[in-house]
């Protein structure tokens, strides 16, 4: 039999043969028990496999004897394999002590220290490696991914490219490009990149876990999680990979499995923030708010400088206000979090706004307003881009004015009470809203013009988007212009089957609306609406009788609306005139929080509106009345998240009111 050779270790360790690379390194230093490189390697082999201590003291015992500067050199290689990065720079030092002239060594020590965050001398410790050698790949490699690290990822491209050139078939540096690519906001270029990553290394998870990055960014978050669930498959225990599947279930509407995926990645990495951060989100969209907040103060002491986290812990307080008597504190509570997140990062966009709703939630009007603009850099809402100026409240002096619409039809039925005020400021005011409201704003004071969102514009010299207005008019909770604005146009008449189901019954007429639109959103849809099954206790009140202003109702509810008595009006509904119509001939109307409930209430018609539990910054906190509205009544869900009592609440009230006694 040939006698082993350190080869035949190496051999075998390079192939996964870990115990079979032992027994020879073992065999060798029985014969030369002196050897420090070959007990260096049994260390690294022991490190690889499942005895990671007993590997340190090998590698330890090895630099004590005749080990040297590849004993300290992989001794660090230990030490950053898991993250005990501290003691790999110093392993790395030693090594270079000893040894100044070996590039591996610098370019270890740089690695270490750009995840430290000395990038002053990370950046020094790889000038060296490349002046000791010019062609090493993995130096500019390096040196690459530290300039991305430190905002620079334009000057990183160089660096990349060179190793790629260098180091065509090494996947990692592909991978490295396209990260830097995606900061630069090259998306196209960075797939691209990192499909030759993967590509080049099918087995890559890190390169799987960036192409999910980048179709998270795309918004295909279907092929992201597919990428995410292939690194997992590839690398089980790469936390980063449980945690941006996370990200990709939470915007494909799946916040359970968000929820777990993130645990996940917190069971792998307890002190991981962004998983904590990203259980949170979930948990909140899981109406779990006091979990959410609590991994969100979680995420808070591990990266107690990150301004995400305290704006994060913002929205959370404020989605979870509890009782009359505790939303006070909550929402003190949230201004504080913002407010740190703020002064750790005064640009933070997403701080920026969630301080402009509390502030709004808070009554605080005129600060609200400003930090409301805000919502202008946010991705997922560009402003317009007009040549023309935007209006700051001057004088208008005969100039056309546009006023153009954002958001929902509720919103801009609720800024709509501002149209008068700016014609009062002497111009021609056009108004550009949503097809559904713009027979319905034609009947507005001092408007010229309305057209349809999308239809060709007439030319302007101003404009201004609808929810800037209260900002314009600096809008306090005692100056809200609040008297009703909005009527029914008295030449529409209602379909003559409408006419005689209000005819035919007596007593109190009243709308319920039960449902909102799934458009604004599947979870805050889901919050906000009921099952037509739950108002069923209005049905029985003595001299009441119940129409549906549910719009767009399925044939299951219209079955069941029928089965408890209540008419429908809705028929040939085809916009909010034609609904207008219908509530001009109402004494009530009893809503979820939609858009029919600001008609109601804008045309001076009395509403009940059913608030849910996180409810919405406009309808303020500890208060049952609504400034913007002096005839709307509030009726809010309570922590159960329950609106059993809400409708029991309603009930009784409406019966008081049939009969003409007082509502307290």
């Amino acid at each position: 039999m040939a006698p082993l050779s350190l080869q035949d270790g190496l051999d075998r360790q390079r192939t996964g043969d870990l115990a079979g690379a032992e027994a020879i390194y073992a065999a060798i230093l029985e014969q030369a028990p002196d050897d420090g490189m070959v007990r260096t390697l049994l260390g690294l082999a022991l490190c690889a496999g499942d005895r990671f201590e007993a590997g340190i003291q090998t590698i330890r015992d090895a630099i004590a004897g005749t080990g040297g500067a590849f004993a300290c050199f992989s001794l660090g290689q230990a030490f950053a394999s898991r993250a005990r990065l501290l003691e790999a720079a110093e392993a790395f030092r030693q090594s270079l002590r000893l040894q100044p002239g070996v590039p591996a060594a610098h370019i270890g020590l740089g690695q270490v220290l750009a995840v430290l965050g000395d990038h002053a001398e990370a950046a020094a410790a790889f000038r060296t490696a490349l002046e000791l050698d010019p062609t090493n790949a993995e130096a500019y490699a390096g040196a690459g991914k530290l300039l991305h690290q430190s905002g620079r990822p334009q000057d990183a491209l160089a660096h990349l490219h060179t190793a790629i050139e260098l180091a065509p078939a090494r996947s990692e540096f592909r991978v490295a490009l396209g990260c830097a690519l995606l900061a630069l906001g090259q998306t196209d270029d960075a797939a691209a990149a990192t499909c030759q990553a993967a590509a080049l290394d099918p087995n890559s998870a890190v390169a799987q876990l960036q192409l999910g990055d980048i179709r998270h960014r795309q918004r295909d978050h279907a092929a992201a999680e597919t990428c995410y669930r292939r690194a997992i498959e590839l690398s089980p225990t790469l936390p980063e990979a449980h945690c941006h599947l996370s990200n990709a279930l939470h915007s494909l509407g799946r916040f359970e499995a968000a929820a777990d995926a993130a645990a996940g990645a917190i069971a792998l990495r307890p002190e991981y923030a962004d998983a904590h951060t990203n259980r949170g989100n979930a948990l909140l969209a899981l109406l779990r708010h006091d979990e959410a907040e609590a991994h969100y103060r979680t995420a808070i002491r591990l990266q107690p400088m990150s301004a995400a986290h305290y704006s994060n812990l913002g929205s959370a307080l404020t989605a979870n206000l509890g009782s009359a008597l505790t939303a006070r504190q909550k929402v003190h509570e949230a201004l504080a979090a913002q407010r740190r997140a703020l002064a750790i990062d005064p640009d933070f966009i997403d701080a920026r706004y969630n301080h402009a709703i509390t502030l709004l939630l808070a009554g605080d009007l005129e600060s609200g307003w400003q930090y409301y603009e805000a919502r202008w850099q946010l991705p997922w809402n560009k402003p317009r881009g007009f040549s023309q100026p935007q209006w700051n409240g001057a004088p208008l002096a005969g100039r056309t004015i546009l006023l153009h619409a954002e958001q929902g039809l509720g919103d801009m039925l609720q800024m709509a009470r501002y149209v008068p005020l700016v014609a009062a400021r002497g111009g021609h005011v056009v108004v550009e809203i949503h097809p559904p409201l713009v027979r319905l704003l034609q009947g507005l004071r001092g408007v010229q013009q309305v057209i349809p969102l999308g239809a060709p514009l007439p030319p302007f010299d101003l404009h201004c988007p609808m929810f800037s207005l209260p900002l314009v008019f600096r809008t306090r909770l005692d100056t809200i212009p609040a008297e009703p604005y909005l009527q029914a146009d008295p030449a529409l008449a209602i379909p003559a089957g409408c006419r005689a189901l209000l005819a035919e019954r007596n007593g109190l007429r009243v709308g319920l609306v039960w449902q909102g639109t799934p458009q604004i959103g599947a979870h805050v849809n889901r919050e906000r609406s009921l099952a037509l099954e739950q108002l069923a206790p209005l049905a029985d009140i003595p001299g009441v009788s119940l129409y549906s202003l549910q719009k767009d109702a399925d044939p299951k509810s219209v079955r069941k609306a029928t089965a408890l008595g209540i008419a429908d009006l809705m028929a040939d509904v085809t916009d909010f005139a034609d609904t207008a119509a219908r509530v001009a001939e109402l004494d009530l109307v009893i809503s979820v929080d939609t858009s029919t409930a600001h008609l109601a209430a804008a045309m001076g018609k009395p509403v009940w509106l059913l608030s849910r539990y996180g409810g919405c910054w406009r309808w303020l906190t500890g208060r049952s009345d609504s400034p913007w509205y002096p005839g709307l009544r509030l009726y809010r869900q309570d922590a159960s998240r329950d609106w059993t009592s809400v409708v029991a609440q309603v009930a009784r009230d409406l019966t008081h009111r049939a009969v003409g006694r007082p509502v307290v």
